[in-house]
């Protein structure tokens, strides 16, 4: 008898797994919400040699990172990624000639998100466009969710460049910045917070992720998804050529806010840019005082890990919640999501997110999936935040001019911020069902951003420093978290 070797098979990360049941489900018609379909594209001065990239693509990635030959499958309760087999290059790497105007280019774009992965083969596939619109080429890489997260993503995509770029996550190589020395200095360090803030970050980091899974839900609006239903197409408009955002206006606002990082000058900005979008039609939800939640992955990777390695490619985040404040002004939004951020960095609650959704994986099949869907419906809108490269990438031969990304998402409106050397774009989506046309937000990011800029550098720096004072001691919350220090304790003396 032959001794033929096992296919090689590697259990999932909890996240991946998670999505893959729901994938699964919608594959066999036993759930309505499709999955997440995650799509970014390269702009290159000329088109780009299918069989450059092929060979790239199979000697950095196929055969260098597991998930890229390789299929998820559910063996007894959780899922494994097994190898698929030979890659089938027609299906893989696909080629169109071009088009000729913008509509059309956006028609396919949706189309390619429409139509979805094979679910059969490796999760992913590229095409290679040979002219756009603007006069440019492009090349489209397509995935599931379950197949990578964005810093999964970066890292292959770095892996075959060729020279490193500079992306803090994955290079030793720090960028400047822009300011003064002391802006950088209070930008990066900040006050410290009182003892009391340190006993609410650690309420909130416990009582915040837990209380979501009972009480979150956003009021409805234009960009929630109506409960009960699962969109099936989604509409998206990118940052058109020429019209980014210069990195170094963000970088100026966070340096003039001790304590703000420019995470916290793009979440500003996309909730500034919602609000005033729904200002413009007049959404019942500007005449009251509900605010709107979001949500944005957080990497739970150690620092100095292989992106690449089987350990460790996949989906290792968490989901955490930001409050996407409504009713304040554009100074007053900056400093929320500043110490929304900062308490949430002294808080637990990546870590009780990670036991929680751990927790979840252990449940019966048909309830995990449900979970999963109902935590979708409870949110309004889902944000990304993407560094690429500060410097230019060489990438099948070529510079790589620009990049776009967008995700297409159970919830109702989505927001990618992709940074690339100098620029910042931004991918907008929609669904159907929430009759929103994200081209019509787009502009509103950028001059929302603009205005922010104005206000913030008009202010004396002393402004910011006298506005970070300390949270005021609240009697109920001190009782709340006496109450919670004691069931600890008595749960310990009784174990």
């Amino acid at each position: 008898m032959g001794s033929g070797k096992s296919p090689k098979r590697v259990k999932a990360d909890t996240f991946s797994h998670l999505m893959h049941l729901g994938s699964r489900d919608f594959e066999a018609g036993k759930l309505d919400a499709k999955p997440i379909t995650t799509m970014g594209w390269f702009y290159f001065a000329e088109p780009v040699d299918m069989e450059v990239l092929r060979n790239e693509v199979h000697e950095k990635l196929v055969d260098k990172v597991f998930r890229y030959r390789a299929v998820p499958r559910e063996r007894k309760g959780w899922t494994y990624w097994e190898e698929a087999g030979p890659i089938d290059d027609a299906y893989h790497f696909q080629h169109h000639a071009g088009f000729e105007d913008e509509q059309h280019w956006q028609e396919y774009l949706q189309q390619l998100v429409d139509d979805g992965l094979d679910y059969s083969k490796p999760w992913w596939r590229y095409v290679v466009v040979d002219k756009l619109p603007c006069g440019r080429a492009a090349v489209i890489g397509i995935a599931d969710h379950t197949h990578a997260d964005g810093a999964s993503a970066v890292s292959a995509l770095l892996s075959m460049c060729e020279g490193q770029g500079d992306n803090p996550v994955f290079s030793k190589k720090t960028s400047s910045g822009a300011g003064s020395k002391k802006g950088k200095r209070a930008a990066g360090r900040g006050r410290k917070l009182s003892g009391y803030e340190r006993l609410v970050a650690l309420w909130e980091g416990v009582w915040g992720p837990i209380s979501e899974q009972i009480l979150a839900n956003d009021v409805q609006s234009r960009l929630k998804q109506p409960s009960g239903k699962f969109p099936k197409h989604w509409r998206f408009a990118t940052t058109p050529p020429g019209e980014h955002l210069d990195v170094k206006m963000l970088k100026e606002i966070k340096d003039r806010v001790p304590g703000a990082t420019v995470n916290d000058v793009m979440l500003a900005l996309t909730a500034l840019g919602i609000k005033e979008y729904y200002k413009s039609i007049n959404d019942p939800i500007m005449q009251g005082t509900a605010d709107l939640r979001g949500t944005l992955a957080a990497n739970v990777r150690p620092s100095g890990v292989d992106y690449l390695s089987d350990k460790w490619f996949g989906n290792h985040i968490v989901v955490q919640t930001a409050r996407y404040p409504l009713h304040e002004g554009r100074v007053e939004t900056l400093l929320s999501f500043r110490d929304q951020s900062r308490m949430r960095k002294a808080s637990p609650d990546m870590i009780v997110r990670r036991y929680l959704m751990e927790a979840m994986s252990y449940l019966p099949r048909d309830k995990v999936v449900e979970i999963v869907v109902e935590a979708n419906a409870k949110f309004s809108i889902m944000i990304s935040n993407v560094l690429f490269s500060l410097t230019k990438l060489s990438l099948f031969g070529q510079e790589i001019e620009d990049v776009r990304f967008v995700a297409c998402s159970p919830l109702g409106f989505y927001a990618g911020a992709a940074t690339y050397v100098d620029k910042v774009s931004f991918g907008l989506v929609a669904t159907e069902d929430v009759k929103t046309d994200p081209s019509v937000m787009l502009p509103l990011f950028r001059s929302e951003c603009e205005k922010l800029h104005k206000e913030v550098m008009a202010l004396d720096p002393d402004y910011f420093e006298k506005q970070d004072k300390p949270l005021a001691v609240s009697p109920a919350l001190v009782s709340a978290l006496a109450a919670l220090l004691v069931a600890i304790l008595l749960s310990v003396l009784l174990l």
